[in-house]
C-alpha cells in the first residue's frame, strides 16, 4: 500500500502459537551431558556473517537458518519450538532505488521439558 510515497507494510498480529509446544520430557543423563557439552562450543567465525550499514557501520549477525540447525543439531528437530511473542517494525527506507526494513522481534524458545527464554 502507498501513501505519499511511503510504502505501509500491514501484517496480520504475530501469531502467539507459531508451533505446538514439544511433549514435556526430562533430558536424560546422557542428552543433558551432551547438549552440555554442545552448548559449550563456541560458534565458528565462519557462522557470524557482516553487512554495511547506516552511516558507514558494520552489523555482524548470524543468519536464521544457521540458528535453526545449530539448534537442531544441539536439541534434536523435535526438542525444541518458537513462538513469536511480539513483532514492531523499526524502519522503513527507501535510497538509491534500494529499500531496506528492519523488525524487532521477541521469540520465545521452549524446550522439551518445558524450559524457555524469549
Amino acid at each position: 500500500q502507498s501513501r505519499e510515497g511511503l510504502i505501509v507494510l500491514e501484517m496480520a498480529p504475530p501469531a502467539r502459537e507459531a508451533q505446538a509446544d514439544p511433549a514435556r520430557a526430562e533430558w536424560t543423563p546422557e542428552e543433558h551431558q551432551r547438549i552440555s557439552d554442545a552448548l559449550a562450543i563456541k560458534l565458528p567465525s565462519e557462522a557470524i556473517a557482516t553487512r554495511a550499514g547506516q552511516g558507514g557501520k558494520h552489523f555482524s549477525y548470524i543468519e536464521f537458518w544457521k540458528v535453526i540447525e545449530r539448534t537442531n543439531q544441539i536439541f534434536g528437530f523435535d526438542g525444541w519450538s518458537s513462538t513469536i511473542m511480539d513483532m514492531a517494525q523499526e524502519y522503513l527506507d527507501f535510497k538509491d532505488g534500494r529499500t531496506s526494513v528492519g523488525y524487532t522481534v521477541l521469540m520465545r524458545v521452549t524446550l522439551k521439558n518445558g524450559a524457555f527464554h524469549e
